[in-house]
This record gives structure tokens, sequence and C-alpha cells, in this order.
């Protein structure tokens, strides 16, 4: 048997003109759902009437926004989630010259928090909002403090920057990935079933040199693909990483040091640093959380078990629905589904190692 790795690894090193599409699965290894799999959005039970299909189109959002926005915060608000091994191999790679674009049809923001700079977002952002009366813009910090439909300062309704059904893909967004795709001598494609069109339909452009495709599932170009991984994309690529002799990953000690620490991409005064990879320790992620006097970590709820011990400081957990105020060197445990949070009510940093097992 072949090794897929060494193979992807010989076609990355061999060219400086590679391009990335991906799409759906390669956000999912950091616990964000995709959308047509047996446990996707699509396929996942709601208390809503309608399917998201028609929940997430324009003409539904345009009658009923408020219907919209909830289930937009229950199921597209990404609490937590951080880039996995796979955004940050494409983040080296493009800073190596290696890779010109990484275009991809995901709304949630990981391929530029994982220092991506050339991104080309085919159906836009979750974190981008605007007014559709005067088009003044906003972030999603905005949105998540409204209650309800967000409204803007001239009292026009605040929508998110992305395609819905129904709309057309952004024609200049749209013109520079064909340009991109036309021109590359390698183009890799990742996490998508390449069935949703428009954007399966740019691959036909490609006229390079290698067409590699990494998805768990078959895709209808596996047959034209020089190189087919069916494999996860972030477990795919960290191997690849290691092949080249770009990363390397040994047993080390880990220092709670201020300079690792990035902010909460969701709540204010929280500080994240993630010391360990679910690709690197047998599907268990794990990282150091710093909350300021004041700040809060939301209630929320993850489809994995998370353990966090409360090393400094004594926060308010909420668990089983009351907030309960901890110890130090105390343990809380939140089942998938359960809603949990923590906040500092006190006048002391407080500091806590949180672990998911994914």
């Amino acid at each position: 048997m072949s090794n897929v790795y060494k193979e992807l690894a010989q076609i990355i090193e061999s060219s400086n003109n590679i391009v990335f599409f991906g799409g759906a699965g390669v956000s999912t290894e950091c616990g964000l759902p995709d959308f047509r799999s047996k446990n996707g959005l699509y396929n996942k039970k709601n208390k809503y009437k309608y399917p998201p299909e028609k929940i997430l189109s324009h003409s539904f959002f345009i009658k009923n926004p408020d219907i919209f926005y909830e289930y937009a915060r229950e199921n597209l608000f990404a609490e937590g989630i951080l880039p996995n091994k796979g955004h940050k191999a494409l983040a080296d790679l493009e800073s190596l010259g290696k890779v010109k674009a990484v275009i991809t049809q995901n709304i949630d923001g990981l391929h530029q928090m994982a220092k991506s700079k050339n991104v080309l977002e085919l159906h836009g952002s979750i974190l981008n909002y605007y007014c559709m009366k005067c088009g003044k813009k906003y972030n999603i910090d905005y949105v998540k403090s409204s209650n309800g439909v967000p409204l803007c300062e001239c009292g026009g309704i605040i929508r998110p920057d992305v395609v819905l059904y129904e709309e057309s893909l952004d024609e200049m967004v749209l013109a520079k990935s064909l340009e991109y795709i036309r021109n590359a001598e390698v183009l890799i494609v990742a996490g998508t079933s390449l069935r949703v069109y428009p954007a399966a339909g740019l691959i036909r452009y490609f006229k390079g040199k290698k067409l590699v495709i990494i998805n768990q599932d078959s895709t209808p170009y596996d047959n034209a693909a020089d190189l087919v991984i069916n494999k996860p994309f972030a477990k795919t690529m960290m191997k690849v990483m290691v092949e080249m002799g770009l990363w390397k990953f040994k047993s080390r000690i880990v220092e709670n040091d201020i300079e690792n620490y990035i902010p909460h991409p969701n709540f204010q005064g929280v500080e994240l640093y993630p010391f360990l990879s679910s690709d690197e320790n047998l599907g268990i992620r794990s990282q150091y959380v710093r909350i300021q006097p004041g700040g809060e970590i939301m209630p929320h709820t993850h489809d994995v078990v998370e353990v966090f011990v409360t090393l400094k400081g004594n926060p308010h957990v909420l668990i089983d629905g009351d907030w309960l105020q901890i110890e130090p060197n105390t343990t809380t445990i939140a089942y998938p589904g359960e809603v949990h949070g923590v906040k500092n009510n006190t006048d002391e940093e407080i500091l806590l190692m949180a672990s998911f097992k994914c």
C-alpha cells in the first residue's frame, strides 16, 4: 500500500503554485458540524417547522428575520472554536510561498484565524454583518450582544454578509477564484462533496499538473484526481507537514507563558492558550483559559465532553442550571449538550485548564 502522506508531501515540495479549495469538512475536526452528512445540520432534528435550507434562504430571512437569527445563534455561531492543524498547515505553506490562495466555501473565518492571508470566501463570513438600509458594517460581537433581530442605529435590519440560498455568489470573489484555479500548478481539494454548484463547478477550470482530493467520502471527481486520500483533512495535513520535516511533535513541558495567549474569538475579557490539539493526543484538545475581572464565557453547549480544572481564582460556574462559586483545584465536567458557562465576578484573574474529547 502506498504512503499517501509521503506522496502528497512530494507534490507540495515540488510546487510553489498551489491553490487550496475547501468545504465544510475542513472545519468539522474543530467541532463544527457540516451540512449534508448524517450528523450534519440538514439532518439534525430541530424545533422549527421549516427545514434548514428554507430558514437559510433570502426570502425566508426577509419575511422571518427573527426565526433566522434564532436558528443562527443556535447553529451557526461558533463558540470557542479554534483552527485545526489543517488550517494552520495551509497558513504555514502560504508563508513559505507555496500556497497562493485559499478558496473556501466555509463562513467560519477559521482560515484567517490561522493566519492565512489570501482567503477567498465564496459564501461570505458569519463574522461580518451590514445594515440592509444604510450599509453600515458591524461585527459578530454587536450581533451577539443584541436581542432578537439586530438593528442598525438608522433603524435598518442588520444581516450577515453571507450568501444565502436564492442569492448569487459575489462576482468579484468568483472571478478571482477562477483565475487562481486556472493558473494553479497543483489544486488541493478537501472537505467537500463536490456536488454543490456553482462552487463545485470551479474544479472544471483546473488545467494544471496535479489534482489532489482529500475527503472521507468519494466525490464525482475522484477518477480525474492524481491522488485521492479518504482521510480527515487536519490529520492528513499534520502527517504531511511532519513528512516534509516542517513540523515535529514530541513530549514537552508546557509553560503558562503570557505571550502565548490570544483573545477569545467570542467572549470579552477571556483569553486562550491552546497547547494541545486533538491531532496530537488521540482526540483530546487542551488549552489554558484566562478570565479577567468582569469577563464571562457566556452559557453555551458542546457536542463533546469538556473537563475544566480551576487553577487560580474563584469563578462562578453554570452547571445543572445553577451558578456556583468554585474553589481552586476543583474539576468541573460538562457533558455533550449540557449548558455551561463561567464568569469572573471577583477582582482577580481566573485561570482554568480546559480539555475536550473530540
